[in-house]
């Protein structure tokens, strides 16, 4: 006998901070409205939408282009305080711009020891600006609503996203919407921009709908894209874009099968899947067995376990493989491993000794398999049968 101890580190999950309403126009005596609501704490709340986190603690802060901190425009000018709320608003009319392009707003989020932070900037106009902001939200996911702002993650071949217009307020009917995506692999004029299999409704209605599904996809794995709308109201004009990110599927891994022939109804060929890694945990496996010369294949729902053993009912060749899934949809599918499975063999002696009974090859099969069966029961459900 012996002992083996391990030790293990738990750490916390990483906050999501996320600014709503996306980076938007705004007039430098207007104001702009500031909404951090959807942050969270994923060990809180995985998933939109989420009740309210008490624990959450939210502190914004305003910079001009050159790092500055922002300053009121009256008094002792002193540096622009923003009440510590996950939604206010900000007179940009008491605030010195100082002739800046733009305002760069930062939320830092915290709970306890841990800390996210998520900042949009915000271009100004000298002149009069339309008010709109952005939301984006998932069509072909359930218990899910608009995602607005921040750098919004998306998965090709699983999303259906529909964009529309935020906080656009009293719309008379006589705005023309003008909608644009720009990043890598995308060029003015491209052909899959007109194509109604990825963007159902075109670029110039009120709502952008936009199919992830389509193929050759739209977005590229690993890209970091702007959606960008524009909104005119006679001579009046707002603009917002959204930051998408597009998910990275569970990478460099891999899933071996240690034993690759053996017996049918006797053997246990078990894959294990190991390294494994992806920014969005946890990870979840799911294990499909197939004869090789047949189309169909059984799986096995998600699960956490990166292992799963089978006992094989049918000789042949076989093919056994995983599916690794992280927590936003994307996965990746292990290659296939060959199996070899061979008939079930004769049964064992019976009488003791070296005395033996003469059988023919089917009752010898035929009772082989009635001991494995009687061995299998006696494993209960540890071992799956296919």
């Amino acid at each position: 006998p012996g002992t083996v101890e391990r030790g293990f580190f738990v750490k916390g999950s990483d906050l999501v901070a996320q600014i709503g309403g996306g980076s938007k126009l705004v007039s430098r005596t207007g104001e702009v409205t500031l909404d951090a609501r959807n942050s969270r704490d994923p060990e809180f709340c995985s998933t939109l939408p989420c009740a309210t986190d008490p624990d959450l603690a939210f502190r914004w802060t305003c910079e001009l282009p050159d790092g500055s901190a922002c300053r009121e425009s009256a008094g002792q000018r002193g540096e622009l305080a923003i009440p510590r709320l996950g939604a206010t608003a900000v007179d940009l009319s008491k605030v010195d711009t100082a002739g800046a392009p733009s305002l760069t707003f930062t939320v830092a989020v915290t709970k306890g020891g841990r800390r996210a932070a998520a900042s949009l900037d915000f271009p100004l106009s000298d002149g009069a600006v339309l008010d709109v902001g952005l939301s984006l939200s998932y069509l072909v996911r359930e218990d899910e609503v608009p995602v607005r702002g921040g750098a919004l993650t998306v998965v090709l071949g699983t999303d259906l996203l529909l964009a529309e217009p935020a906080d656009l307020s009293t719309p008379t009917g006589d705005e023309v919407y003008k909608w644009s995506i720009e990043g890598p692999g995308l060029s003015a004029g491209d052909a899959r921009l007109s194509d109604p299999g990825t963007l159902p409704f075109g670029t110039d209605g009120p709502s952008l709908q936009m199919s992830l599904v389509a193929s050759p996809p739209l977005l590229q794995l690993g890209g970091r894209y702007t959606l960008a709308l524009s909104v005119t109201r006679g001579s009046v004009t707002g603009t917002a874009t959204l930051a998408l990110a597009v998910n990275m599927p569970p990478s460099p891994g891999a899933c071996a099968a240690p034993l690759r022939a053996g017996e049918m109804l006797s053997a246990v060929f078990v894959v294990e899947c190991s390294n494994w890694i992806d920014d969005d945990l946890p990870l979840e496996y799911s294990f499909f067995s197939g004869m090789a010369n047949a189309s169909d294949a059984s799986g096995t729902p998600r699960s956490y376990s990166s292992s799963h053993g089978v006992q094989l009912a049918v000789a042949g060749v076989w093919h056994r493989w995983a599916v690794i899934h992280d927590s936003l949809g994307a996965s990746t599918t292990s290659p296939k491993l060959e199996i070899q499975v061979a008939d079930i063999g004769g049964g064992r002696r019976q009488g003791g000794g070296n005395a033996t009974r003469a059988q023919n090859p089917e009752e010898a099969r035929a009772g082989r398999i009635g001991e494995v069966c009687g061995d299998m029961a006696s494993l209960g459900e540890s071992v799956a049968l296919m």
